[in-house]
């Protein structure tokens, strides 16, 4: 995380396999959720959903 690598990860919503393109902000232990910078902003993603991360 220190070089601020650009990854791809694909998570479950809603039956489908949706995918997100972006650079990790920060990993929260406690909420179980993965921070993720966008163009758009901040998204945060459970981690029980993600089935690949790129």
């Amino acid at each position: 995380m220190f070089n601020d690598p650009r990854i791809n990860v694909r998570y479950f919503s809603n039956g489908y396999i949706k995918s997100k393109e972006g650079h990790i902000h920060k990993v929260d232990p406690y909420t179980q959720t993965l921070h993720l910078y966008e163009k758009n902003g901040i998204v945060k993603l459970d981690l029980k959903d993600i089935v690949e991360i790129k």
